[in-house]
């Protein structure tokens, strides 16, 4: 059981304006500090800071998602790291994914998503680009980014994926070498959340692949993490399930099916979502239990 206390004044490094500032979002999702976000007991002075990165589509972003950064914290904070923010990174339009959401949108989407959480937040500036964005420049962004905003060169951009993701990596042409070096080198490292669809297996064989071919070096330079909160939930099957009238409840954010429904999203009819979606004010409720 963790009993966590704030991080020294000292640790608090990044004022909630600069975030906005150099992440893009709005200062009303940046409201906490990146440094102050690890709450841990005063050993964690001396652990190496870590922030979180997923990466992806996010079309649209899922309970998934975000059980995936709870799931990569634990994990990282087990081997004695302190994980002080996690960051959701939608990539841009040029991405050209059939069926993909404007950017604008799926950004919008997972600050709606992020908007209860202790941990994450959005970084927009990959889905501000004109074009594709390599994984590695965004990793190496951020840590830029984080060292403007005073939190030093020390903390540890971490890539937050699951075992397809993994499972390219010891794919002959499709990563360049040098920078599978630096993703999995000392600045970085890599947390691959598997789900119970079989991706276990494949993302310890690719684990063990990189560390034969010596490109992963350190312990903590690819981590698997088997969750025991297991889901099967994909933004693929989301849409699917959006087109066809399933209710998605608790397998997407209220707020993010919210977001859908008003925009019209995916081809849903705005009307006949927002009434299926609509949350129950305090007189609703009330009404329906005396009824």
């Amino acid at each position: 059981v963790r009993a966590p206390a704030r991080a020294p004044a000292d640790k608090l490094c990044c004022t909630r304006a600069a975030v906005a500032e150099h992440t893009g979002m709005p200062l009303s999702w940046a409201r906490r500090t990146l440094c102050a976000l690890g709450l841990a007991s005063p050993p964690a002075a001396h652990r190496r800071q870590v922030v979180l990165l997923a990466c992806g589509s996010f079309n649209p972003p899922t309970a998934a998602h975000l059980r995936m950064i709870e799931a990569a914290r634990d994990a990282v904070e087990d081997s004695g790291a302190l994980v002080v923010g996690a960051y959701l990174s939608p990539v841009n339009d040029g991405y050209r994914k059939a069926g993909l959401a404007p950017s604008q949108h799926r950004v919008a989407m997972c600050q709606a998503a992020a908007a209860d959480s202790q941990l994450c937040m959005v970084d927009a500036w990959e889905a501000g680009q004109p074009g594709y964005v390599r994984t590695l420049a965004v990793m190496r962004g951020l840590k830029q980014r984080l060292a403007v905003q005073g939190c030093g060169d020390d903390v540890r951009v971490v890539l937050v994926c699951g075992a397809d993701l993994l499972a390219s990596f010891v794919r002959p042409g499709v990563w360049i070498p040098a920078q599978l070096r630096e993703i999995l080198g000392h600045d970085h490292g890599v947390v691959c959340v598997t789900r119970g669809d079989g991706g276990e297996a494949e993302a310890k064989a690719a684990e063990r692949a990189l560390r034969s071919q010596g490109l992963a070096d350190a312990p903590d330079s690819v981590m698997v993490v088997d969750d025991f909160a297991r889901s099967n939930i994909s933004s693929t099957e989301v849409r699917r399930a959006l087109r066809e009238g399933d209710s998605l409840r608790y397998a997407v954010p209220a707020p993010v099916l919210e977001y859908v429904c008003k925009h019209g999203l995916y081809g849903v009819d705005q009307a006949a979502c927002a009434r299926k979606y609509r949350r129950l004010s305090t007189h609703d409720e009330l009404h329906s239990s005396r009824g």
